[in-house]
């Protein structure tokens, strides 16, 4: 059995387009001010630097733990997000 591409389309529910954007604009929003605290802690790095008395090269550590935080910030969130998600259509 052939099914063309338009008819599948129109097989496609519609109601959750909404709620698609909604997603699309909040992820957004989230990697917006996820660059915005990069920026953040790359600019006090020279204070970070001077109150603790640490070379350049050991401010890359600071770097490599914020990332690593905010990595797994994000993955337990979007486990939260998940279980709540499917709860939610149960």
């Amino acid at each position: 059995m052939n099914i063309s591409r338009s008819a599948s389309r129109r097989a496609l529910p519609e109601a959750g387009t909404a709620s698609r954007w909604k997603a699309l604009t909040v992820l957004s929003l989230l990697q917006c001010l996820i660059a915005v605290d990069v920026t953040v802690v790359n600019v006090a790095l020279p204070s970070i630097g001077g109150d603790l008395a640490a070379a350049p090269a050991e401010l890359t550590w600071v770097v490599t733990g914020y990332a690593l935080v905010g990595g797994g910030l994000l993955l337990l969130g979007g486990r939260i997000a998940d279980l709540f998600g499917r709860a939610a259509r149960s």
